[in-house]
This record gives structure tokens, C-alpha cells and sequence, in this order.
């Protein structure tokens, strides 16, 4: 996507990087608009998705799906954590008036850690069925 090369491009990768950010993107589902906001509110870019301008679904249905297209766009070739952003920091996606909706991906130090969509499902039963597992043992 257009929006993530303008990212890198005001962001680029350095030795030892002196800005300290999240990256808010701002989606609006009737003009297709998603603009992307460092946490001082300062618009980094805009692009317009044509596919989603006068989007009719339920709001629910339409931010998952965009969620999920940009976690994938971020986790491709791992471009999340190569920014000039001292770590950790994160994208955060937002309606378009910057009301908070989920986190897509967070940078850290040593390793990208994805949160929100399928890998949160389910994790406080899964965490809950390990722990009866090791007390039954």
C-alpha cells in the first residue's frame, strides 16, 4: 500500500533513531480516507481506498476486514520494525474522529508481536486450559 512507503519515507530506518511515536491510522469508511497521525496529532499522510468509499457494511465487519489488511500489509517483509521509531511503539487503528478500535501490531526490542485479530482469540481459555492441564498433572 502507497500509505506504509510514505510511512518509511518520513520514518526511515537509522542506527539509532530519536523519534519517539506511535502511528495512529485514521480510517473513515464513506470517503475511503486513511490517514495516518503521529501522537502529537500531525498527519504523516493520506491516502483514499476507491474500495471502500460509501462502504455500507456494519462498522464491526468493515474494521476487522481493514484490520486484517493492514496487520497483513505490516507483517510483510516485516516492515513494521524496520521504521527510524525508537521501539517499542505501534500502529494503532482508529475511526476516523480517533476513537481507539485495536492495536495491529506492536515493535519491540527483540521481536514483533502481533496483538489483536486471531492471535488474542481465545488466549485466557487457552491460558486457563494449560493451567488445569499442569495442576491435574
Amino acid at each position: 500500500m502507497r500509505m506504509l512507503g510514505k510511512v518509511a519515507q518520513k520514518f526511515p530506518h537509522v542506527e539509532e533513531p530519536a523519534v519517539m511515536t506511535d502511528l495512529h491510522l485514521r480510517v473513515n469508511q464513506e470517503t475511503g480516507d486513511v490517514m495516518v497521525f503521529d501522537d502529537d496529532d500531525t498527519e504523516i499522510t493520506r491516502i483514499v481506498v476507491e474500495e471502500w468509499i460509501g462502504n455500507t457494511e456494519d462498522d464491526g465487519i468493515f474494521y476487522k476486514e481493514v484490520a486484517n489488511g493492514i496487520r497483513h500489509l505490516l507483517l510483510t517483509d516485516n516492515f513494521g520494525a524496520t521504521l527510524g521509531i525508537i521501539m517499542p511503539y505501534s500502529f494503532v487503528l482508529e475511526t476516523e474522529t480517533g476513537e481507539h478500535i485495536e492495536e495491529l501490531f506492536v515493535a519491540d526490542t527483540d521481536d514483533t508481536i502481533i496483538i489483536g485479530g486471531a492471535f488474542m482469540e481465545n488466549l485466557e481459555k487457552d491460558l486457563d486450559d494449560f493451567l488445569h492441564h499442569l495442576m491435574d498433572e
